[in-house]
């Protein structure tokens, strides 16, 4: 017989014979191990009547902290020993709850907890075995979980599939699921100094002889949140178009403050005839009564052909 066995076999004797005592009476310090973790649980046994209260800790590994562990044993009709434990992780005072049974004289069994895990509770008298730290606990709801009827606050962002998500989340999603951008030509703008002479497939050509400019308003719905910008323009010279986003605020202030959002100078000298594509990312507030945007377009004197086509704003919506 091993060393372990024979503790294991004293253990179970002393177990069994003072089962039937009414006083408290100690029982001595045993150890288990939470296979396939290396947690083992060193537990101070005080027999009262039928039951046995249960205190100790947790060594977390042969971690820097150790675990508090309470509860009680107690015989069941079939023989076994049925643990109820509870474990005050640290850091953190995360607690666990464990349930284990094993038999005598081996004193192993099997152990399930909170979390839905299980393994084998295996009496340690030496060294461990080899294996991983138990995970840090989450609840868990094997039998669901009811509220009720009463609200579920603080949940947050959701970032695995199987996550809850709140009213507004799921409400944002469904609204942006649709179509968050409207297009636009270059037909939609208005001149603002200079001139320009209307073209083909949308666009509108800046005077070649002096600089002009041109805005565009941006049609956005109550409650867009401007997310990108993509324009789109015609060069075939060796200058520069610049582009900007204007925020109007029409709060408590007269005259409303225009706020230039964003700017960029497209690139120059494209040289050849075609189509290129700012984009200019975004994020500012909801379009309101009070709150709107705007595009302006300005280009210098120059040879060749600038010309302004159009673009699209995409957007967000924000849910109350």
């Amino acid at each position: 017989m091993t060393r372990h066995v024979a503790l294991a076999a004293a253990a179970a004797v002393a177990w069994t014979a003072l089962a039937g005592l009414a006083f408290a009476q100690p029982l001595g310090t045993f150890r288990w191990q939470q296979l396939p973790y290396c947690n083992v649980i060193s537990l101070a046994i005080v027999q009262e009547g039928a039951a046995y209260r249960l205190d100790g800790v947790d060594d977390q590994c042969a971690g820097d902290t150790v675990a508090l562990v309470t509860g009680l044993a107690v015989p069941n009709p079939n023989g076994t020993i049925g643990f109820g434990l509870t474990i005050v992780t640290t850091p953190g005072g995360v607690p666990l709850h464990l349930e284990a049974s094993m038999g005598l004289p081996s004193l192993a069994g099997s152990w399930r907890d909170s979390t839905g895990k299980s393994g084998a509770w295996t009496f340690t008298p030496g060294a461990p075995a080899p294996g991983t730290p138990r995970p840090v606990p989450r609840a868990t709801f094997p039998a669901g979980l009811s509220a009720g009827g009463r609200a579920v606050s603080d949940v947050a962002t959701p970032v695995d599939d199987a996550d809850a998500a709140t009213k507004a989340y799921v409400d944002t999603r469904a609204v942006n699921a649709g179509a968050p951008y409207v297009p636009f030509t270059g037909y939609a703008a208005r001149v603002a100094s200079g001139a320009v002479t209307p073209g083909f497939s949308g666009c509108v050509h800046f005077d070649l002889a002096a600089g002009s400019s041109i805005v565009v308003d941006l049609p956005l719905r109550t409650g867009a949140v401007p997310t990108v910008l993509s324009l789109k323009y015609l060069d075939t010279s060796a200058s520069a178009v610049t582009f900007q986003l204007h925020a109007v605020d029409f709060g408590a202030t007269t005259p409303p403050v225009d706020q230039v959002v964003d700017t960029v100078v497209a690139p120059d000298g494209f040289g050849a005839t075609g189509y290129r594509y700012l984009v200019v990312p975004l994020l500012q507030g909801a379009v309101s009564e009070t709150h709107t945007y705007y595009v302006s377009a300005a280009a210098p004197a120059h040879a060749g052909t600038l010309a302004f086509c159009g673009g699209m704003m995409r957007y967000k919506l924000s849910v109350p």
